[in-house]
């Protein structure tokens, strides 16, 4: 049997002590490019960190003023349509006010029509029941009477004339007059 030896010496602790020396190597050649990359990487981050900060604070302040507008707005439209609402009722209160004076002035200009219509009609009336009366009082009197009756008659008759036109005029001016009153009361 082939029986192999370690040898301490050669086998073990050489190998050791070679690692040993590379890793000092190693070590001594790679700590300040490390030291000098962890201390860049720290303070890199540690830049990025308080960049990050500065902006999540900046945001933060542009994201509560946009709520705070938002809040503004939103009471500005409440607001604005309570006082559109507000001069809405004004408005149809004024319309309606406006509408009723209109339609009482159309009442009353149709009531004051209606009485001078009325008093027309009632003065053509009266001016032609009395040329009616007239013709059919002449023809009458043409049928009964004789010649010499009828100039008598008709000679009394025009000279009474302008007391009667007189008492006539009176009479119209005084229900011209009573029409005048009522509608000035109006």
């Amino acid at each position: 049997m082939n029986t192999h030896h370690i040898n301490l010496l050669s086998d073990i602790l050489f190998p050791l002590i070679n690692f040993g020396i590379f890793g000092g190597v190693l070590f001594y050649a790679l700590r300040k490019p490390t030291k000098e990359f962890v201390s860049r990487r720290s303070h890199e981050m540690e830049r990025q960190m308080t960049e990050a900060k500065r902006l999540y604070e900046k945001e933060k302040d542009r994201y509560l003023e946009a709520e705070k507008k938002l809040k503004e707005v939103e009471e500005d439209k409440l607001r604005l349509t309570e006082m559109l609402q507000e001069e809405m009722k004004e408005l149809e209160k004024r319309s309606d006010a406006a509408l009723k004076n209109q339609i009482e002035r159309i009442k009353q200009d149709g009531e004051q029509r209606v009485a001078e219509e009325i008093r027309k009609a009632v003065f053509t009336l009266k001016a032609q029941m009395i040329e009616s009366v007239i013709i059919e009082t002449k023809k009458e009197l043409k049928q009964k009477m004789d010649p010499k009756k009828h100039q008598k008659l008709a000679e009394a008759y025009i000279e009474d004339i302008p007391a009667d036109f007189e008492k006539f005029g009176k009479e119209l001016d005084v229900s011209h007059n009573s029409t005048e009153i009522r509608q000035g009361a109006r």
